[in-house]
C-alpha cells in the first residue's frame, strides 16, 4: 500500500472533524489487520495515514519540486544551497537545484494578526468578519475577543449580539437576563398602575391580599376557609382527615363493625340494607339483593307503597333507616360481636341473653335499630344468604306497625319460610330448638335437608293432613318457638301461603289483630268471620285438593 506524498489540510473545522472520524476508522481497520496477520507494509501505510488525518490542519510553506511533487511544512533553515524543512513526517533536506518554486503561506493566526493590524478602530463590521474567519479556522479565543471588540464599537451589531447569545427586545439587543428584568419591571409598573399589590409572587387587589393573609381562599367566586372549600367539594372530616361525603357512612360502618368483630370487613349498600362482613363486595351485594327482594314482596303482601320505610336506622345511618346485615365467617368472631353488641345495647342484650345467643347461629334486633347477625361456618355462603332472607322477613313483620312483645311464632316462622322459598325456591333455614335444629336427622346423625324444596314441604304437610297428625291452628297460635318441630314449621309455611293467596287483605287484618294482642281464636274470628277450627278445616281441604 503506497503512502501519499502529500496530504492537504486546508479545510474548515467541519471537514477536519470528518477527517478525524475517518482516521479513527482507519485505526480500527489497523487493529483488525493485525488480528488477521496483514503484511507490515499495509499496516504501516494505514498507521501513517491515520497520523496525518489526526494531526489537524497545518498551515505552512509548500515546496513545489521540479519532478512535480510537493512538500509541505515549516522551513527550519536555508543556506542557499539546500533547505531544511519540518514536515508531518519529520525533517527533510531539499536541494535548491531540485526546487521549482516555493509557495509562502500564512498560518490562520498570522493571517488574523495581519488583517487585524489593518482594521480601523471604529470598523465594527470588519472586526465581526474577522471573528467569523476565526470561527471557520477554530480560533475560539480570538473569535470571542473579536465579538467583544465588535460590540464595544457597535453595541447593537446584530451578528455579534446573536453570536454571544444576546436577544432583541423592543428593538434593542441585550442579554436574556436584562430582557427578563425589563419585562418584569414593565409588568410590575403595569400591575401597580392598576392598583394591584404582590402576595406570594402573584398580583392581587389590596382587599384580596388582606383575605389571603387571613388564610382564606377563593372557590367558585367566593372567599372561604380551606375547610369550607373541602365541604363545598363534598368532603367531610373523619378521624383527622378529609373523605368524600358519600364514603363517610361506609368508613364509619367498616370501623364500627370491624372493631366489634375484631376482623377486617367490607360494606355493601342497597336502598334498605347494609351488608357487612369478611366477604367480597359482590357477595355482600348479593346478600343485599336477596333482602331487597323480600322487602319488595312484603310491601306487596301488606299493600304498602314502594317508598315505605319500615326500618329504624342505627346512629351510624339514622337519617337513612336501613337494616344492618352483619355476618362473620367464624363462630369465634360472631361471639366477639355478640359481646360487643351486649355492651353497646345492654338494655336489649343483657348478659343472660348474650350468653344464650352465643350458642346459636345468629339473632336479630328490631329496636333500637334493625340488625340481623349471624355466622357462616360450617355452612356455605348460599345458606348465609338464605338466613338473611328468612330473618329479613321476621324483622319486617315485627317492624310493621311495631308493637313490643309481638311473638306469634307460627306466623313469624311461617311467613319467613314462605318468603325464603319464594326468593330462592327452597328453605335452607331451620330454627334452633332446645334439641338443636328443627329438622329430622339422617342415618348419620346429620340434618336431613332433602325436604328443603317447596315440593318436599308440601309432602310433609300432606302426610300430616291425610293422617290427621297436624297440630290445630289454635294450638299452633299458642306455641312458643321451641315448641314447634319441623312438621309444625311445614304447616306454618303452608298456612301463610294459603292465607296470602286466598285473601291477602284478610291475612293483613289477621296480622293486625294479633299485633293488637288478640288471642288466636279471637283474631281469626275478627279477621275471617269464622272460627279458627273452621279456618283450619278449609285449609286442610285446600291441601288435600292441591298438594
Amino acid at each position: 500500500m503506497k503512502t501519499p506524498a502529500r496530504i492537504s489540510h486546508h479545510c474548515p473545522r467541519s471537514e477536519g472533524r470528518s477527517l478525524r472520524i475517518a482516521a479513527q476508522q482507519l485505526l480500527l481497520w489497523f487493529q483488525k489487520l493485525q488480528k488477521r496477520g496483514a503484511r507490515t507494509g499495509e499496516i504501516c501505510g494505514l498507521v501513517l495515514l491515520a497520523v496525518l488525518l489526526l494531526a489537524g490542519p497545518l498551515f505552512a510553506d509548500i515546496i513545489h519540486l521540479k519532478n512535480g511533487r510537493t512538500l509541505e511544512g515549516v522551513i527550519l533553515s536555508d543556506d542557499g544551497r539546500e533547505i531544511r524543512l519540518k514536515t508531518n513526517f519529520g525533517a527533510v533536506t531539499v536541494k535548491h537545484a531540485d526546487i521549482a518554486r516555493i509557495e509562502k503561506k500564512l498560518t490562520p493566526i498570522d493571517e488574523v494578526r495581519t488583517r487585524k493590524a489593518k482594521l480601523r478602530a471604529d470598523d465594527a463590521e470588519g472586526h465581526y468578519q474577522l471573528a467569523l474567519f476565526c470561527r471557520e479556522n477554530g480560533l475560539k479565543k480570538d473569535e470571542k475577543q473579536l465579538y467583544r471588540e465588535t460590540l464595544s464599537i457597535d453595541g447593537q451589531h446584530p451578528g455579534a449580539n446573536e453570536a454571544v447569545g444576546n436577544v432583541e427586545y423592543l428593538g434593542e439587543w441585550m442579554s436574556p437576563a436584562e430582557r427578563d428584568r425589563r419585562k418584569a419591571a414593565s409588568s410590575e409598573a403595569e400591575m401597580r398602575a392598576k392598583g394591584l399589590v404582590r402576595h406570594d409572587g402573584k398580583w392581587v387587589t389590596p382587599e384580596d391580599k388582606a383575605r389571603l393573609e387571613k388564610g382564606l381562599v377563593k372557590h367558585d367566586g367566593r372567599w372561604m376557609t380551606p375547610d369550607q372549600v373541602k365541604e363545598e367539594q363534598g368532603y367531610v372530616k373523619y378521624k383527622g382527615g378529609w373523605i368524600r361525603k358519600e364514603e363517610l357512612e361506609r368508613r364509619k360502618l367498616k370501623d364500627l363493625y370491624g372493631k366489634m368483630l375484631g376482623i377486617e370487613v367490607e360494606v355493601a349498600f342497597s336502598e334498605h340494607y347494609v351488608a357487612v362482613g369478611p366477604f367480597t363486595p359482590a357477595e355482600l351485594a348479593s346478600i343485599c339483593a336477596g333482602a331487597e327482594q323480600v322487602y319488595a314482596e312484603f310491601l306487596q303482601i301488606f299493600g304498602l307503597s314502594s317508598n315505605t320505610n319500615l326500618f329504624v336506622g342505627s346512629e351510624e345511618d339514622s337519617d337513612r333507616g336501613r337494616c344492618h346485615l352483619v355476618y362473620a365467617k367464624k363462630a369465634f368472631d360472631y361471639a366477639k360481636f355478640v359481646q360487643a353488641f351486649s355492651e353497646k345495647y345492654p338494655q336489649n342484650m343483657p348478659p343472660a341473653r348474650a350468653n344464650l345467643v352465643k350458642t346459636t347461629k345468629g339473632f336479630y334486633e328490631v329496636y333500637p335499630s334493625c340488625t340481623i347477625v349471624g355466622y357462616m361456618f360450617p355452612n356455605s355462603f348460599d345458606q348465609v344468604r338464605a338466613s338473611v332472607i328468612h330473618k329479613a322477613s321476621h324483622v319486617l313483620l315485627m317492624r310493621y306497625k311495631y308493637v313490643s312483645g309481638f311473638f306469634p311464632w307460627w306466623l313469624i316462622e311461617g311467613l319467613g319460610t314462605y318468603q325464603e322459598i319464594n326468593a330462592i325456591r327452597r328453605c335452607d333455614t331451620y330454627c334452633i330448638t332446645e334439641k338443636g335444629y328443627a329438622v329430622t336427622p339422617d342415618a348419620n346423625g346429620g340434618a336431613n335437608q332433602k325436604w328443603s324444596g317447596m315440593g318436599e314441604w308440601k309432602q310433609i304437610v300432606k302426610m300430616q293432613v291425610v293422617g290427621m297428625g297436624d297440630k290445630g291452628l289454635i294450638r299452633l297460635g299458642r306455641s312458643g318457638l321451641n315448641e314447634l318441630d319441623y312438621r309444625d314449621l311445614a304447616k306454618c309455611w303452608s298456612l301463610c301461603e294459603w292465607l296470602i293467596r286466598t285473601d291477602r287483605k284478610k291475612f293483613v287484618a289477621l296480622v293486625e289483630k294479633l299485633k293488637a294482642k288478640a288471642d288466636i281464636k279471637k283474631a281469626v274470628q275478627q279477621a275471617y268471620g269464622m272460627s279458627a277450627e273452621q279456618l283450619d278445616k278449609e285449609w286442610r281441604e285446600y291441601v288435600r285438593a292441591n298438594y
